[in-house]
């Protein structure tokens, strides 16, 4: 998917498969699991030069998502917000992922955002593979992305 305003916005979602996909140079999110959307995995998928999140799930208070998976992808040179980035929910879990380049933060787990609703007694599992370079040193939000409202994170 290329050259879109996003490459895939998903609502409500229950039990998709997303695999093996590339998505490039789209003007938002590479792909939002989002309001709503649960028990769905991407995996085997390749994102680059999106402009907002590669990878993300967003929820809102009336549509919570839960059990979401990003699973063996990559997240090369996004050119605004994160490589990944869950905002609200619960059970989300991302492992085996590669990050390059990001603008900003390479992964982000947060609900600064009024409409996202956060399970604070949640664990999030993440498995982040690599993490190479960021682009501007001063952007280096991921650990301070996280430390807000989660107080349990698995980084491994």
């Amino acid at each position: 998917i290329e050259h879109f305003e996003c490459g895939g916005w998903i609502e409500n979602a229950n039990s998709l498969n997303i695999q093996h996909c590339r998505f490039r140079n789209n003007y938002a999110d590479g792909m939002n699991l989002s309001y709503g959307s649960k028990n769905s995995v991407v995996e085997h998928c390749s994102f680059r030069n999106n402009g907002d999140d590669d990878m993300a799930s967003w929820s809102r208070s009336t549509g919570l998502c839960e059990n979401n998976v990003y699973q063996y992808c990559i997240s090369e040179n996004n050119w605004r917000a994160s490589g990944l980035g869950f905002f609200g929910g619960k059970q989300n879990k991302a492992h085996h992922i590669v990050i390059s380049d990001a603008m900003e933060a390479g992964f982000r787990i947060t609900c600064d955002f009024r409409v996202c609703h956060l399970v604070t007694r949640d664990t999030v599992n993440f498995t982040i593979s690599r993490y190479i370079k960021v682009v501007s040193p001063a952007e280096q939000w991921a650990l301070e992305e996280i430390c807000g409202e989660i107080s349990r994170v698995h980084c491994i």
